[in-house]
């Protein structure tokens, strides 16, 4: 079930309220899985996100888009041997020490009005 070998895709599909009324989702939604059974992606699963502009593409230029990702996608997949990909690191956050930093560096007079 996580993408191994054998089992065909899972593909899911979020299409938020910003898109527009329940007929504009329902209508991109369906435009969205003729696609994907189109492009055919490889067994694993998929999140398939439109934002509100997926709406004023042609089918074609959709179909185009959703392939391209899917490309991607997979290369991404194949480059970590189907593996989860590597997380990012959190920025380091550079401890300020009470010494640095003085509440008085700011005279009564310079301080702007509330």
């Amino acid at each position: 079930m996580d993408g191994e070998a054998g089992t065909e895709a899972r593909v899911a599909y979020a299409v938020g309220r910003r898109v527009g009324g329940a007929v504009q989702r329902n209508r991109l939604r369906r435009r969205l899985r003729v696609i994907v059974a189109q492009v055919g992606p490889r067994s694993g699963l998929y999140l398939v996100g439109a934002r509100a502009d997926a709406t004023r593409l042609s089918f074609s230029e959709l179909r185009d888009v959703v392939s391209r990702a899917m490309t991607e996608a997979e290369a991404l997949v194949s480059e970590t041997r189907g593996g989860c990909l590597p997380r990012r690191e959190a920025p380091s956050r550079k401890a300020v020490s009470p010494q640095t930093v003085s509440p008085q560096t700011v005279s009564p007079q310079e301080r702007p009005p509330r």
